[in-house]
């Protein structure tokens, strides 16, 4: 069986070895793997060899870490509720909680919040992979018709609710962090807004 060893680039200084090669990059400086059969997943942090295991899937978010290809600490980790709904992306599937905590450089997590889907209702995530930790609120089966929104950015903390949202796309990243959301008035016109992911400021393109 074949084995792993990872080695700074500068330093050639050997910061990690593993019995076998089940493992991936989080970022530069944050790797995981399996732990062992069970249903759980180990993290280094290769900076100073912190372990942090876990069960079921998260996310690991932090935007700085996305531009710079390392894990910048405190990370925001994004533990998911139970799945309303199943889809053919994961950006599909519909959850009816996720609770986000920090994780720093000690891999040691303290709890920041938990936000609740509601009734008929799904958390699903926007924008996943981009660093923003930005996830919405609507409708579990009729997410694509006209609906209202909570938008939700895990790293900021802080959410906003946008009525009868008919259409959410994401801009190119990273030029601008922010989604384009048009909306029906009730007298059948549109108007489109432009959400900055960075700040949560909603503003009429």
């Amino acid at each position: 069986m074949n084995g792993v060893r990872i080695f700074d680039l500068i330093t050639q200084e050997q910061v990690f070895e593993k019995d076998d090669d089940r493992l991936s990059f989080i970022a530069e400086n944050l790797i995981s793997y399996p732990d062992g059969n069970a249903d759980k997943t180990v993290c280094v942090n290769l900076d100073n060899g912190k372990t942090y295991t876990y069960e079921g899937r998260v996310s690991f978010i932090n935007l700085d870490s996305y531009r710079n290809k390392k894990a910048v600490f405190p990370l925001r980790l994004v533990k998911y509720g139970n799945i309303n709904n199943g889809g053919a992306t994961v950006y599909d599937n519909g959850y009816d909680c996720l609770s986000v905590y920090s994780l720093d450089e000690d891999m040691e997590e303290s709890y920041v919040n938990t936000y609740t889907a509601g009734e008929g209702k799904s958390v699903f995530m926007l924008g996943f992979g981009d660093g923003t930790g930005m996830y919405g609120i609507t409708d579990t089966y009729n997410k694509n018709s006209k609906r209202a929104w909570t938008f939700i950015n895990v790293m900021l903390d802080k959410q906003i609710t946008v009525d009868g949202v008919i259409s959410v796309n994401q801009n190119k990243y990273p030029d601008k962090p922010c989604f384009i959301i048009g909306t029906e008035n009730d007298d059948g016109s549109v108007t489109t807004y432009e959400l900055d992911a960075e700040t949560m400021e909603l503003s009429v393109q």
